[in-house]
């Protein structure tokens, strides 16, 4: 049996971070993931519970916030609740998360210069690198040409 989730959306709070009762490090996030299908305002998201443990969690967590467009590679669990009314829930145990987009730390660092220079500061300056200098390869020495060597 195959039991894999793929799935590219964008993170809908900051993740909780925490620890299993077993002491293990864990993250729980949502993910929204746009449908095809339209209503009046938009597209309508799925919602996908993810759950991220072990290294990966502690490791990962304090960069999963709100609004990061992100990749999941996981797979689907469910559980049940008992309470009121017996629920199943499902979520995806996560394997592997790809970040998506530029970091913001360096969009709000271009934003931080193009204020200062706003109020007259002078940024620093970009040195390009020189281009290479194109290499000549010598010519051979001491070979004849197929064409010499018919002849001779």
């Amino acid at each position: 049996m195959l039991n894999s989730f793929v799935g590219i959306g964008r993170i809908g709070q900051d993740a909780e971070i925490g620890t299993t009762s077993r002491g293990e490090p864990m993250a729980r996030f949502s993910v929204a993931i746009p449908r095809s299908r339209k209503r009046e305002d938009g597209l309508e998201p799925d919602w996908i519970r993810c759950m991220l443990f072990g290294s990966r969690a502690a490791t990962l967590g304090p960069y999963l916030s709100k609004g990061k467009l992100i990749g999941i590679r996981g797979r689907l669990n469910s559980y049940r609740t008992i309470g009121d009314k017996p629920r199943t829930h499902l979520n995806i145990d996560v394997s592997g998360v790809d970040f998506l987009e530029r970091p913001r730390q360096i969009e709000s660092r271009s934003h931080a210069v193009s204020e200062a220079v706003g109020r007259g500061a002078t940024p620093e300056p970009v040195v390009q690198p020189e281009p290479p200098k194109p290499v000549r390869k010598a010519p051979r020495r001491g070979r004849k040409s197929k064409a010499t060597a018919l002849a001779i």
